[in-house]
């Protein structure tokens, strides 16, 4: 699969998991993801996404797993997200550490697609 992430995705607020990673997508990841309000998990990892991440993901409160690892993600991990794991709500996110600051618990899978080394991987 090429291009990007499909902003019509966000109109799609029934989604519960979206699964889209090991492909060959480009650009950025669309604020419009922040309207799956049913979303439990998002796997965007294994792909050539750039930018930073949307803050706009931390409204989705149903969220437990995230994995944005092995992209050309940069920036700080936005405070709605790291809220939400330093409560207990968002159990992993999983980032490439070297490339995006986290101070609030993220996961920093190594490279090759391994699990996260820390947290915690909920099933969706």
């Amino acid at each position: 699969m090429d291009g990007t992430v499909p902003t019509e995705l966000g109109s799609v607020p029934q989604l519960r998991e979206l699964s889209i990673y090991g492909q060959r997508l480009s650009g950025t990841i669309p604020t419009e993801l922040g309207l799956l309000t049913q979303a439990e998990g998002i796997f965007l990892h294994e792909n050539f996404l750039d930018g930073t991440i949307p803050s706009e993901l931390g409204l989705l409160t149903r969220l437990t797993s995230m994995w944005l690892h092995i992209l050309g993600l940069t920036g700080t991990v936005p405070s709605e997200l790291c809220d939400r794991l330093l409560n207990g709500t968002l159990k992993t996110l999983a980032i490439d550490c070297t490339k995006v600051a986290c101070d609030c618990g993220c996961s920093c899978p190594t490279e090759g697609g391994d699990a996260p080394t820390s947290g915690r991987f909920e099933e969706v």
